[in-house]
């Protein structure tokens, strides 16, 4: 031990050994060790740092400085020593100890107790390094009552704050307790860490490990809607990070304002109402399945262009203008069998039938470039405004240039549907429909009474 070196000769007056640099400025000594080591050489007692080896002049130990402790962690009880240390190192020199420890790959197969985080997460800030993150890329997995795994999740320990997150995985042993119930502050503020403000959602942050696992226990978190609301859109729009075992439960009454994509990841982990708010596209993809009894509302914030098969899921609630982007086929199905309300407004040809029509001799329809429909269907029309989607999707979009419509039939339906029916675009004095062409499907006559 240099430290501690005597020296020999009595002719000689100095004691110790002393430490300076040929260019005068101050010379240091960088402890590297393990904790064994240092204990060895007498700096560590297992209680306090020593701060002499020796009562002679020259103390090397005041000349130390960015000391390192090293070493491979390989218990609990190894975990508690080391953190002593570290902690007995900041209380003596008001910093902390460089650190480069690891743990031992049967030290990170243990099962971890809610007191076993919590002395990782002590021992984590008295280190220079991300001793947690480094060694538990996908979290820790806590293992321990649900009143406990409770109180660790709420714990306001300032260590603890700082490293909640990084509890990636949870596991009750006691089986009989299902969920853990947590406000919405105590949640986002477990994953937030020490610089979350309840005031502040610019200090609410999410994560990609915190209790991603939730195992045989799920989470419950509770709040009014509007603070819940707080929580989904820190979380964005696709939920990013948004762990799979977590519930949702609004406690005012009042409705949650989602888009589709969140309301599909979030359905049945919401206890409350919903208004589904997003564009054409949003909407149109969530018509595509039955709607959830929770949706109490749907607004679009553009014009709604939906299938047909799409607007038999959209509920009555929705009372805004409708445009139906189909096949011939499929809409001149709608209109036969009246289906489509006055919510429908416009109509979009996308592909043409080979069905409809006048038959062209060949086993399929004469292609008109029109809407083809028989005169039961025509009189369902009514003002809806008809377009190609050659036309409605162009970027010249023309939306005087209607699609002509053809009506196909039997000369007396044609002849009884004149005299009685609305004709198509008649109930506006504006012109709003292209041209209307009668054809009597056999080549026959269209007779009408005066």
């Amino acid at each position: 031990n240099l430290d501690t070196a005597k020296q020999p000769y009595r002719w000689s007056s100095a004691q110790g050994i002393s430490l300076t640099r040929s260019d005068e400025s101050t010379a240091y000594i960088n402890i590297i060790g393990t904790l064994s080591q240092l204990t060895t050489a007498g700096i560590w007692d297992g209680t306090s740092i020593s701060s002499s080896l020796q009562t002679d002049a020259s103390n090397l130990l005041t000349k130390t400085r960015n000391n390192v402790i090293t070493g491979t962690i390989t218990s609990n009880t190894d975990l508690i020593a080391h953190k002593n240390y570290l902690e007995a190192y900041e209380d003596t020199f008001s910093t902390k100890s460089s650190s480069t420890l690891v743990f031992s790959a049967s030290f990170l197969e243990q099962t971890f107790s809610v007191e076993d985080f919590i002395l990782l997460a002590e021992t984590d800030a008295f280190t220079s390094q991300d001793l947690i993150a480094n060694s538990f890329p996908t979290g820790v997995t806590v293992t321990d009552t649900a009143e406990n795994i409770k109180d660790l999740i709420t714990s306001t320990n300032s260590s603890v704050i700082a490293y909640k997150d990084y509890i990636g995985s949870i596991v009750a042993t006691d089986a009989s307790v299902e969920k853990i119930q947590l406000s919405w502050e105590e949640y986002i503020g477990a994953i937030s860490g020490s610089d979350f403000d309840s005031t502040d959602s610019s200090t609410w942050t999410t994560s990609d490990i915190a209790f991603h696992n939730l195992s045989n226990i799920e989470l419950v978190v509770t709040g009014t809607a509007s603070e819940i609301q707080e929580i989904i859109d820190t979380y964005g729009d696709d939920l990013t990070d948004f762990p799979t075992g977590l519930t949702l439960s609004i406690l005012d009454g009042e409705a949650l304002t989602l888009k589709q994509t969140q309301l599909d990841k979030l359905d049945a982990r919401i206890d409350g109402v919903v208004i589904v708010e997003d564009t054409s596209d949003g909407i149109s993809t969530l018509l595509d399945n039955a709607i959830p009894t929770s949706v109490q509302q749907i607004n679009a914030t553009e014009t709604l262009q939906i299938s047909f098969d799409q607007f038999r899921n959209l509920p009555t609630y929705f009372s805004s203008d409708v445009v139906l982007r189909d096949t011939e086929d499929n809409i001149v199905d709608a209109l036969k069998e009246d289906l489509l309300d006055d919510r429908v407004t416009t109509l979009v040809i996308t592909n043409q039938s080979t069905t409809l029509g006048k038959d062209s001799g060949e086993g399929s329809s004469i292609q008109d470039s029109s809407l083809t429909v028989t005169a039961s269907a025509a009189a369902n029309i009514l003002s809806k405004k008809v377009y190609s989607s050659t036309n409605y999707d162009s970027d010249s979009f023309d939306d005087d240039s209607y699609l002509d419509i053809n009506i196909v039939d039997r000369g007396s339906a044609i002849a009884n549907f004149i005299g009685s029916a609305t004709l198509p675009g008649a109930s506006t004095a504006a012109n709003e429909t292209g041209k209307i062409n009668f054809t009597e499907k056999d080549g026959g006559s269209i007779e009408l009474d005066y």
